[in-house]
């Protein structure tokens, strides 16, 4: 199966440039835009938690949070496309992927509503956990609801876009991907998560250079694992 999809990549490489780049300049748009979360670095909460909550910095992130969902949704539709053997018009492909958006962004907010209440939670236990067992254990528990949730979030969106369905549907149909294809999903969380560390290297803050080939070699692994999840959901039928 891995040499069907790449072969597919393959073919399709020159349809999936405008998304890397997109994708490219809206990362170093983020980088550059000066920005504050709380997953910065080098960020004191205290210090920096009224300007995180301001006004600027919250519509700034909103903005930018919905043009990359655009893009996401846009890569979901090239991979898509390109897995169905479906040809690919620039254009056509741009306005198609307004028809998805509104669905893809629905399920985001599902996604980061969620994690929001899962991080509150946890860290509500760990504040009131004197045990040194019991932080270890919930720890583990956080790395392990992290990981399920970062397989359905993909296996859901991907289900979503290959069969043009509702939310609901999706859910449960990405949810049944995700479950029938657990090893191979984790497979692709573990090299994710180590390719996804390339853009954070200190050479990278360092060199915009060295930068934008890490969210270039970022982006061309997540378009493969597109197609990869899309060919599991195509299986599914």
């Amino acid at each position: 199966m891995l040499d069907e999809v790449f072969d597919k990549y393959k073919d399709n490489f020159k349809h999936f440039i405008i998304f890397f780049i997109l994708s490219i300049v809206i990362a170093f748009i983020i980088k550059n835009s000066g920005i504050i979360t709380f997953q910065s670095t080098d960020l004191n909460i205290d210090n920096n938690l009224e300007e995180i909550l301001s006004v600027k910095n919250i519509i700034t992130i909103l903005v930018f949070i919905l043009v990359e969902i655009y893009i996401t949704t846009y890569g979901l539709i090239l991979a898509k496309k390109a897995i169905k053997e479906e040809p690919v018009h620039m254009g056509e492909s741009f306005t198609d992927t307004f028809s998805y958006y509104p669905r893809v962004l629905g399920l985001n907010l599902i996604f980061i509503i969620l994690i929001i209440a899962i991080n509150l939670l946890l860290g509500k236990l760990i504040s009131i956990t004197t045990s040194y067992g019991f932080l270890m254990f919930h720890f583990i528990l956080y790395f392990f609801i992290i990981i399920l949730f970062w397989i359905f979030t993909q296996t859901i969106q991907n289900y979503l876009v290959y069969y043009d369905g509702d939310i609901g549907h999706s859910i449960r149909g990405g949810i049944s991907v995700g479950k029938s294809y657990f090893f191979k999903m984790l497979g692709l969380s573990i090299v994710s998560s180590l390719i996804g560390n390339l853009p954070k290297m200190e050479s990278a803050k360092n060199s915009w250079i060295v930068y934008v080939i890490g969210i270039l070699i970022v982006n061309m692994y997540n378009m493969f694992m597109n197609l990869y999840i899309i060919n599991l959901c195509k299986i599914e039928e």
